[in-house]
């Protein structure tokens, strides 16, 4: 079982777990020796897999990668680490992890993922058949609940389904692209039951206390506050618009947004190939 090796709630406390955490210098002393030892900019690591159950060699590459300032190479270790199997990278194949965890805790969950036309989702499906499993993308123009091509869309600002009718909602890599991240929160604490639970991964700013909104919808319709920045997204060619570089404020955000207890829950795992940096994933407890 993976366990995160802190939870916490603002910058300050954020900075005393990373620079006190045994298992964090342990993982990047290994991710520093072998980028040492390694004469190429891509290699693998060998893990064990949860997704595939089964030890893999997960690879790098210069995926996403950047050079310093002083001239050193450095590999993504959160996008890459991939399973040449099932094709999750590494933080995929942690949420992954979370989400058997908690199904395993307590059964005949019901789950509704932010995401349809991936590896995440057809591997639950196919892994918990008697589960109630609900995915779903963003398309443009769609109407929420409407099934466009098998695929089913929702706008997470104002979701189809009832009140109180999910036990998990899963978010992965998706707020950083709502206009309104807040409404996406409270949206997911309509829907959950009380007890239920939100995971979510974001790109997490976390040198910044405050968020960064880049760009907004308005009467005017879209403005484009900062440079644009596109993130890779399933359904489209074009990418997914980055409205908001979250910083720690997120996690007031999600707590207003009518959850309980809300943490920033800090991972690594060198057995299961979660190395190089900490992965951070928000947990939301609704009352």
């Amino acid at each position: 079982m993976i366990k995160p090796f802190a939870s916490v709630k603002n910058k300050l406390d954020f900075y005393e777990a990373i620079n006190s955490s045994a298992e964090l210098i342990e993982s990047n002393n290994l991710a520093n020796n072998i980028l040492l030892k390694s004469s190429e900019k891509k290699f693998t690591f060998k893990g064990f897999c949860a997704v595939c159950n089964k030890f893999e060699e997960f690879i790098v590459d210069d995926q996403y990668s950047y050079i310093d300032s002083k001239g050193q190479w450095h590999p993504n270790w959160r996008e890459r680490l991939e399973c040449p199997e099932c094709h999750m990278n590494n933080r995929q194949r942690l949420i992954s992890t979370l989400i058997d965890q908690e199904i395993k805790k307590y059964p005949n969950k019901r789950l509704y993922l932010m995401e349809q036309v991936t590896p995440l989702y057809s591997w639950l499906k196919k892994s918990y058949p008697e589960n109630l499993i609900i995915g779903s993308e963003y398309l443009e123009n769609g109407v929420s609940g409407e099934i466009s091509g098998g695929i089913r869309h929702e706008n997470v600002e104002s979701l189809s389904f009832e009140d109180n009718c999910f036990d998990l909602i899963v978010s992965n890599d998706v707020m950083e692209h709502v206009p309104n991240p807040l409404l996406g929160f409270q949206e997911c604490a309509r829907v959950l039951r009380p007890g239920g639970k939100f995971l979510m991964t974001i790109p997490f700013w976390t040198h910044q206390e405050c968020s960064i909104v880049r760009a907004r919808v308005s009467n005017l319709g879209l403005e484009k506050i900062l440079p644009e920045n596109y993130h890779g997204n399933p359904v489209s060619d074009k990418g997914s618009l980055v409205f908001t570089d979250f910083g720690w404020d997120v996690i007031a955000s999600v707590e207003n947004a009518g959850f309980g207890v809300v943490n920033a829950d800090l991972y690594v795992n060198v057995q299961n190939g979660h190395i190089g940096e900490y992965q951070i994933t928000i947990s939301a407890l609704k009352y």
